[in-house]
């Protein structure tokens, strides 16, 4: 690469009816190497991660654009802490509760050459009985959060440097309701209408507890926005 140039590298996946359902290359697990510092972006342009709410035949209202900016893996640690997304979709532990959000994923991946690393998921609370997996090099180890109380952090430790990457998945809350034709507000001429409450993926780094800092500045927008929401979540260091 020459200075201002930019090489992309795509995974081919068949977005055709035929090939619904078939297995799909992912990337995870490539190793980059440059003999210069160069940057790193990697996502997916129209994830939808996973989701039992499917909402649409398409599914198009669950899915997004998501990216992240890759750390080099000298700047990988060995200790994490998940937070769930703790919005109105947090669900409240009942099976499959409809416009909630049912798991996140976490994928862990092995970036020691020629080694395995074992990842030890816990609970921050101490409660329960802590996980044990296993990652090979260049591989990757989706630690999915569907069998844990879905409002839990969890802490999670490596042997091994490695990285951490949580994948939020999208929710679909169809409602059907009625509303008077445009222009018009007899109550009597309403018509059925279905609208839907919607969020969307993402994708988010875990920052190894090696590059926690004790100052991180939040900058929002200075004008207001409707139905914009903004949220942060605080770890308190106790490992």
């Amino acid at each position: 690469l020459n200075a201002d140039e930019v090489f992309q590298f795509t995974a081919k996946v068949d977005t055709t009816i035929s090939g619904f359902g078939g297995n799909a290359y992912d990337l995870a697990g490539t190793r980059i190497t440059a003999s210069k510092p160069v940057g790193v972006v990697s996502g997916n342009s129209r994830g939808r991660v996973f989701s039992d709410q499917a909402g649409a035949t398409t599914g198009n209202s669950c899915k997004n654009l998501m990216i992240e900016s890759l750390t080099p893996i000298d700047e990988n640690g060995t200790k994490f802490v998940y937070m769930p997304t703790f919005d109105d979709k947090v669900p409240t532990g009942a099976a499959l509760e409809r416009g909630k959000r049912q798991n996140e994923i976490v994928r862990a991946y092995g970036t020691t050459p020629n080694k395995t690393t074992k990842v030890t998921i816990a609970p921050v609370n101490g409660t329960g009985s802590p996980q044990v997996l296993s990652v090979d090099y260049g591989s990757v180890t989706p630690l999915v959060a569907m069998n844990f109380i879905p409002t839990q952090a969890r802490y999670m430790k490596t042997d091994l440097p490695s990285q951490l990457v949580m994948n939020s998945i999208g929710v679909y809350d169809g409602k059907q309701g009625a509303r008077p034709p445009r222009g018009s507000t007899d109550p009597g001429s309403a018509r059925k209408t279905q609208e839907a409450d919607t969020r969307s993926p993402y994708s988010v780094n875990l920052v190894p507890r090696e590059q926690w800092i004790s100052f991180a500045p939040f900058v929002c927008p200075t004008t207001s926005v409707e139905d914009y929401m903004q949220r942060i979540n605080v770890v308190s260091d106790t490992q």
